[in-house]
């Protein structure tokens, strides 16, 4: 599998979840006490056809834990924060996959700029060496060459006297 295809999936569950979040954000606001059925205060028990004062689910009384038409406040709440942690949390996904992102990035740039110096570098060395054996050839050029004059003159002479000598 490439990174684009994971890039694909990673930001479709984050905007899959992001929009979920929007909705129950958006739910919450829009829901009306006063409809539906009524309800616990306390435990959001349904309370429709009960007859006694106190809720069948928790036990206490209606005066205590208050009865409510719809979603009690501690459920409205509740659905706020999940909507909340669902738009929060692919933000902040999104935030350190592209933190994640921005670092890989620059550790490549880095990795190939420093490739780059060190090919420039062994360039430079592979040059100067260059230079250095030419100097050098040049030095044992000029060297041979006057030993050989010197060595060829030297001989020549030498195999001169020694004729006049035997004569």
């Amino acid at each position: 599998m490439g990174a684009g295809f994971l890039l694909f999936v990673v930001f479709g569950v984050v905007g899959v979840s992001a929009v979920a979040g929007a909705v129950l954000l958006f739910r919450a606001r829009r829901m009306v006490v006063g409809s539906g059925p009524p309800v616990c205060g306390q435990c959001g028990y349904n309370l429709t056809g009960s007859e006694s004062n106190r809720c069948p689910e928790c036990g206490k009384l209606f005066i205590e834990a208050g009865v409510y038409r719809g979603a009690t406040p501690a459920h409205e709440s509740a659905r706020k924060r999940l909507g909340w942690a669902f738009i929060s949390l692919p933000l902040l996904l999104i935030l350190l996959l592209t933190g994640g992102l921005l670092i890989a990035l620059a550790t490549a740039r880095r990795a190939r700029l420093q490739a780059q110096v060190a090919a420039a570098q062994a360039a430079t060395a592979a040059q100067q060496a260059r230079a250095q054996q030419q100097f050098t050839r040049g030095l044992l050029e000029k060297a041979e060459g006057r030993s050989d004059e010197s060595g060829e003159a030297a001989p020549a002479k030498a195999g001169a006297e020694r004729s006049d000598e035997g004569n």
